[in-house]
């Protein structure tokens, strides 16, 4: 006879997040999509509130990425070359609902873009695609500094989730 299962009990609870803003909230995003709200340790299913499934963002950089494996390379193609045709694909052929957009191209050594060069980037990703976006900066913390918050700026309303912070950021 099998000895019952013994119950951790939490007493935190994970934060929800909405991402993405749909019409009827202000925004453009065909969904919007929450995260969290756990009220259990991961993998502990049986103790409490699992409210929202994890979800999957695809990626898609703003610059064509160099050192990927082939078959990573080659599941995409020629799309890797522009980020709205990637981001397009990620959403017609593999039925991403959310995105992930990397502003590697703002990093010094990855061509070192604009703020302004960023944000109307992103205002054009909003316009093509409907999902909700995580924006998140190339990895230098000086260059996201000036980026993110321009992105932020353009995209006022949509409830992207922006990332990543850092304690000198």
């Amino acid at each position: 006879m099998a000895a019952p299962l013994m119950l951790e009990k939490w007493s935190g609870q994970v934060s929800t997040v909405t991402i993405g803003a749909t019409k009827e909230e202000g925004g453009t995003r065909s969904h919007a999509i929450r995260v969290g709200g756990q009220q259990t340790l991961p993998f502990l299913f049986q103790e409490a509130l699992l409210p929202n499934k994890p979800v999957i963002a695809f990626e898609i950089w703003d610059t064509q990425p160099q050192d990927w494996q082939a078959d990573l390379q080659n599941t995409y193609g020629a799309s890797l070359k522009d980020p709205f045709s990637w981001a397009e694909k990620c959403v017609k052929d593999y039925k991403a609902r959310l995105l992930c957009v990397r502003l590697q191209g703002a990093h010094p050594d990855s061509g070192d873009k604009t703020p302004q060069e960023q944000a109307t980037l992103i205002k054009e990703l909003l316009k093509r695609v409907g999902v909700p976006l995580i924006i998140i900066g190339s990895g230098d913390d000086i260059k996201d500094n000036e980026v993110l918050p321009a992105c932020c700026e353009i995209a006022k309303g949509e409830r992207c989730l922006i990332g990543s912070a850092v304690q000198d950021n």
